[in-house]
């Protein structure tokens, strides 16, 4: 359900987000609230293109910095702008990690690291989309085994809902996801890392030494497999 350009306060054109990646379309979609605001998204990373919002005289304007095409999208200078990103975020040193006794090298993409899931993580993949109405967007993506040096099949839901909190007539865009892997113990390695990196920054003194003890417990509670029916 996607409107034409000539009904979107932020003027992008459909067809100017639309072509084919690997065998798959990519498109534009706007999710619109009850006060008529926008948001503009693309399922080429998930990016989010324009929020348009009025200004106190009620004039509108695009208050992010997105793209006008497809193009502009692939091929930006600074690729995780407003997208969704993964399957890490952040830094991994080195791009390794050990899991079960394995070590695993990742792709490299920032220095000596892997950032944000790689190059060809989730920020340049191309989302199976449906809009379910005029305030919500699903976005479906499954992340093979092996992708980006990354063990474990992933499938990876998110839903986009633009509304409004009716209290205090504020604007109310989120999203939500749940990360199903057939590989929990991936996840376990992950919690790991976070909390080897939490440790080290407390140490080196740009961390709270309060929020890296905070960290490391919740990791640990899913190293102890609290959360394990979860994944």
């Amino acid at each position: 359900m996607n409107t034409s350009e000539t009904e979107n306060l932020c003027g992008l054109k459909r067809e100017n987000f639309q072509t084919t990646i690997n065998g798959k379309n990519t498109d534009l979609y706007i999710l619109k609230n009850s006060l008529g605001n926008e948001v503009a998204i693309t399922n080429y990373g998930g990016a989010i293109v324009a929020i348009m919002v009025p200004d106190r005289d009620g004039n509108y304007a695009n208050v992010i910095q997105g793209y006008d095409n497809i193009q502009d999208a692939i091929n930006a200078s600074q690729p995780y702008l407003s997208t969704l990103i993964g399957r890490f975020g952040n830094r991994i040193c080195r791009g390794q990690f050990r899991l079960r006794g394995k070590d695993y090298q990742l792709a490299i993409n920032n220095g000596p690291n892997a950032l944000h899931g790689g190059p060809k993580g989730f920020h340049a993949r191309v989302w199976d989309a449906t809009q379910m109405n005029d305030q919500s967007l699903v976005l479906e993506l499954v992340s093979a085994y092996g992708e980006e040096g990354y063990t474990g099949e992933l499938k990876v839901p998110v839903d986009a809902y633009y509304g409004v909190q009716t209290q205090r007539a504020l604007n109310n865009y989120k999203i939500s996801n749940t990360r199903m892997c057939d590989y929990p113990e991936y996840v376990i390695a992950i919690a790991y890392v976070k909390m080897a990196a939490a440790t080290a920054n407390a140490e080196l003194g740009v961390l709270d030494p309060k929020i890296a003890e905070a960290i490391c417990a919740a990791c640990r509670e899913i190293v102890a497999g609290k959360f394990r029916d979860q994944f």
